[in-house]
Parts: C-alpha cells; structure tokens; sequence
C-alpha cells in the first residue's frame, strides 16, 4: 500500500481544492462583473414555414454607445443579410408589439419582395 505524506491525501489536498475553489470564484465574480458593466446585447431571427422554423440565427451587438433602437435596426440588418433577404417594413403593428414584448412577426405585407415562408419572427433574447 502506498504511503502518503502526512497532511496529502491520494486525491489531492483538501487546502488546494478550497483553494482553488476560492479562485474559481473570484474568476467567476470578476466575469460576473464584466457582464454587468458591459451588456450584450443579442437578437434571434427565425423564419417560420408551416408552423415550424426552417432557419434561424442569432445576432450579437457588443457595441454599447448605440441606441436600443439602433441596436435592433443593426441586428435585424445582420438578420436579414444572414438569410439573404430583402430589410423588412416596420408596420405600426409590428412596432406596438416589438414595444410591449420585445417579438415581432414579420409577414408578406412588410415585405417588398414576394417570400416564400410564413412570417419571420424577430426577439430580443438578452440585454
């Protein structure tokens, strides 16, 4: 049977897992804090056909001097680029629903170009 020093253990020492414990959070707090001071913001885009999502795709602005209203605006051009399709119409319908609930449905008639899915589905995911 192997012998040990006296205070070693054959897993290791119990001060350096509570040490290394110790450091795992402050590394933890420190991103914690990282995020806080700098939000993310992030936008997905689904397109729906028949009731189910045939592509989607996320949108990431680190950018934190825009506007939310820029930040949409610029995600939702990162969107529609993604999915090779033509900016969508802001109806007055989609942007009393984009203000409630952060989600938006885009149809054919915000469309100029003729589509070939149900709607496109815009949400503000985090902030």
């Amino acid at each position: 049977m192997p012998r040990y020093p006296k205070n070693r253990y054959p897993f290791g020492c119990l001060t350096e897992l509570i040490r290394s414990e110790s450091v795992y959070k402050k590394q933890t707090a420190k991103k914690l804090d990282f995020i806080k001071e700098n939000p993310m913001f992030r936008m997905s885009g689904s397109i729906y056909r028949n009731g189910q999502i045939v592509r989607e795709c996320v949108s990431r602005q680190e950018d934190n001097s825009m506007s939310r209203t820029d930040r949409v605006l610029t995600a939702l051009k990162e969107i529609c680029e993604y999915m090779d399709l033509a900016v969508p119409i802001w109806l007055q319908s989609n942007i009393n629903e984009f203000r409630r609930k952060s989600i938006t449905a885009f149809r054919s008639d915000s469309f100029v170009e003729p589509i070939g899915f149900d709607y496109l589905r815009i949400e503000v995911i985090e902030e």
